[in-house]
């Protein structure tokens, strides 16, 4: 083999790793069956209580932030440990077709084991697999072919590695921002729920009160009534669990007389009407 930098190897490696991370991406979206999401957890629960009061104070919203490049960080590090070990036995052998095997396989029993679903595995596997295909014979500063290569040979398969590591690269973030840009476009929106009656005299209550209430002047104020997606929340869970309908309940307990649990259909079948509430903070 070529004796290149160590560091193209590295970029390879690393590209491996994001191409997979994005291939989840793109057939997961940011939900739980997404390779990074179970990492991003165990990161969250390894966090101790003060480090997370910390951010939540100090940071707030961007705390999000923080351990989530972390899990990125560690799942495209994992990725790019089994490309770069498929990278050095391909080396070893002579054999593109043995790097991608090792790396396709590893990827997918990576993704299996992160994910819980084999499934979910191939969308991994296969962007990591394609990254090594197209980088070919992948750099190894071993050393073999070209020591025994005519000097002009050896430069021109320097430069053949050089193009087909930055092929790799070049394509794997396009397939990266097409991951992404796919995935949204492909999302669905939210439904809507039909328009709630408002209570009796809720109208007449909100103008009350804003013909009573001070006249402040401010592009963050909200007004008197605050949009359900405006309200203050603190979560260090990035990722929200998927729960079908007829798993979902809502119980009510504690200082109640009987306790009662109503299931999603049951809520969705009763009347709904929107109500003027103040909510105060006591803090």
């Amino acid at each position: 083999m070529i004796d290149v930098s160590k560091h193209q190897e590295a970029l390879l490696a690393a590209t491996t790793g994001a191409a997979a991370v994005a291939g989840s991406y793109l057939v997961a979206g940011w939900s739980p069956s997404f390779v990074v999401r179970p990492v991003d957890q165990a990161i969250v629960n390894a966090t101790p209580g003060a480090i997370v009061t910390f951010m939540i104070e100090t940071a707030g919203d961007a705390g999000h932030l923080v351990h989530i490049a972390m899990a990125f960080a560690t799942v495209v590090g994992l990725f790019g440990a089994i490309a770069l070990a498929g990278f050095r036995l391909s080396a070893r052998t002579d054999r593109s077709a043995v790097g991608a095997a090792v790396v396709g396989v590893g990827s997918w029993l990576l993704a299996a084991a992160l994910t819980g679903d084999p499934t979910q595995g191939l969308a991994a596997a296969l962007p990591a697999t394609a990254v090594v295909i197209v980088a070919g014979s992948p750099p190894s500063s071993s050393g073999s072919r070209a020591d025994t290569a005519p000097p002009g040979d050896s430069l021109g398969t320097v430069d053949a590695v050089r193009r087909r590591t930055l092929g790799a690269v070049a394509g794997a973030f396009a397939f990266a921002v097409a991951a992404i840009v796919g995935r949204r476009s492909l999302a669905e929106d939210d439904v809507p729920l039909a328009d709630a009656p408002r209570s009796e005299g809720a109208t007449a209550r909100l103008e009350a009160v804003e013909s009573t209430s001070l006249a402040v002047e401010s592009d963050g104020l909200l007004g008197m009534v605050s949009p359900i997606s405006e309200f203050y929340n603190v979560d260090i869970a990035e990722f929200d669990p998927e729960v079908t309908a007829a798993e979902w309940s809502l119980t009510f307990t504690g200082e109640t007389e009987t306790d009662r649990t109503a299931t999603f259909d049951e809520l969705i079948d009763r009347p709904v009407e929107h109500r003027a509430i103040t909510l105060r903070c006591v803090t």
